[in-house]
């Protein structure tokens, strides 16, 4: 069985940390294995959704300012490009040798759509 309405997950030393969906229905299975998927590990802002497509990644965020975004389970070494629609947010980033990605974005207000896509996807 797999999670549901969890967006992503980070552990520290002996702690889990589960990053929920907005809303009522969740469902956390745990494992011996981490996912071998892109998912958010930590976020300053508030995240209502995660998309993961084989093209990239969609993560629905919301606050004010500069916010940090870190995705973990990406390939170690990979390169994303990340943007808010059709403006890049900067260089493409690598990811380190333990897939984690960090992008900083700034936000206005609103809900607001960062896409990651990995340099040489489809």
């Amino acid at each position: 069985e797999q999670s549901r309405g969890v967006l992503g997950f980070h552990r520290r030393d002996r702690t889990l940390w589960v990053h929920l969906a907005p809303g009522d229905d969740a469902l956390v299975v745990l494992g011996d294995a981490a996912p071998s998927r892109p998912h958010v590990a930590t976020c300053t802002a508030a995240v209502s959704s995660v998309t993961v497509e084989p093209s990239g990644v969609s993560v629905t965020m919301r606050g004010f300012g500069q916010q940090l975004l870190t995705l973990a389970g990406v390939a170690p070494g990979s390169r994303w490009a990340p943007a808010i629609g059709k403006r890049p947010l900067g260089e493409a980033r690598t990811a380190t040798g333990e897939g984690r990605l960090d992008v900083p974005v700034v936000l206005g207000g609103g809900d607001t759509v960062v896409e990651l896509r990995a340099e040489g996807g489809p």
